[in-house]
């Protein structure tokens, strides 16, 4: 039997490149398209109106009956696909409305959801999770499937997480990573004077640096935030996991992340070298080479896009394998 060879629907939101996994799931739309795979994005959506190839006359007669509905659903999907914001230099085309919405051809396509997003919204047959954190991190809620298959970003996530019935994780990880050429050593100030400080994911943690003299960075844009980097002593970071506190390293900046009470850098930072150069709390009185701790992680951003590379070919290959092997089980 002559395997079939599946494209690729990658469910993320808009393009926000502060937004890091927003960033990764375009990305390895862009990475996966540029190795001859045909890969689209698809907006992310909220609601149960697209068709179960499991169950098709049910799903038609229920849009039959709430025809209202069933338009106004269209309409947004069509609206969400055409407003979708995308990275103009990078090869990310977005799914045809009318193709998700009558699903045309989706049983010849792997549908990449986020870890955030529960259910199969889309009522697909071939699944794969992109676990960019632990499930169940933001929304307190997992619902995954049977027959899926999961890839972590890193050793950092789902350590410990059982997969239902008949779903695999992949022991290999999917590292997709970039990082704005503005990180530099270009322009920094001679005297640095003062701390940057993010919050993002760490949102429920205690403030616990001085505020004086003190620059909030949420909200601004990588070439603010790399400004910044260059003029101050310090970062802290409220959000335990996050490629600033390596951003600011590019940057000659100190970077420390505070720990909420039960996290542990071990945890966050399972690589021993990663540890090395980045403090854990501002009582953390280890001494850090700068210079050395740039030169690492000017390293990890020199290896970055081959890493990126390699990992997706690893994706294709497993996920191309695992669905193949679906199709002959459930024949």
């Amino acid at each position: 039997m002559n395997c079939k060879h599946f494209k690729y629907i990658i469910v993320a939101p808009s393009y926000d490149e502060n937004n890091g996994g927003c960033v990764v799931l375009h990305k390895l739309c862009d990475l996966l398209n540029s190795q001859g795979e045909k890969a689209v994005l698809c907006p992310m959506i909220d609601n149960d109106y697209f068709l179960d190839s499991n169950n098709i006359v049910k799903s038609i007669l229920r849009r039959s009956i709430h025809l209202k509905s069933t338009l106004q659903r269209f309409h947004l999907l069509f609206d969400l696909c055409r407003k979708m914001k995308t990275n103009k230099k990078w090869n990310t085309p977005v799914t045809n409305p009318f193709s998700l919405f009558f699903n045309i051809s989706l049983s010849d396509s792997i549908v990449v959801y986020p870890e955030i997003l529960s259910g199969n919204i889309l009522h697909a047959k071939h699944v794969v999770r992109y676990l960019m954190h632990n499930p169940g991190n933001f929304t307190h809620k997992v619902d995954y499937g049977e027959g899926e298959l999961y890839f972590r970003y890193s050793d950092s996530f789902a350590r410990e997480y059982v997969p239902p019935k008949n779903s695999v994780i992949s022991p290999h990880y999917l590292k997709i990573s970039t990082t704005p050429e503005c990180y530099n050593m270009n322009n920094v100030a001679v005297n640095r004077k003062g701390t940057a400080y993010m919050i993002r994911k760490g949102k429920n943690k205690k403030i616990v640096h001085d505020l004086n003299n003190s620059i909030l960075l949420d909200g601004l844009s990588h070439e603010e935030i790399a400004s910044v980097f260059k003029s101050v002593k310090s970062f802290i970071s409220y959000d335990s996991i996050t490629a600033y506190t390596n951003y600011a390293l590019l940057c000659g900046c100190k970077s420390i992340v505070v720990l909420g009470e039960n996290e542990k850098a071990e945890t966050y930072r399972p690589n021993e070298e990663a540890r090395r150069y980045i403090l854990f709390g501002i009582n953390d009185k280890k001494k850090v080479n700068q210079d050395e701790a740039r030169l690492w992680a000017e390293k990890l951003r020199n290896n970055q896009d081959k890493i990126s590379k390699e990992s997706t070919q690893m994706f294709v290959k497993e996920s191309q394998i695992f669905f193949n092997k679906h199709l002959l089980y459930y024949k």
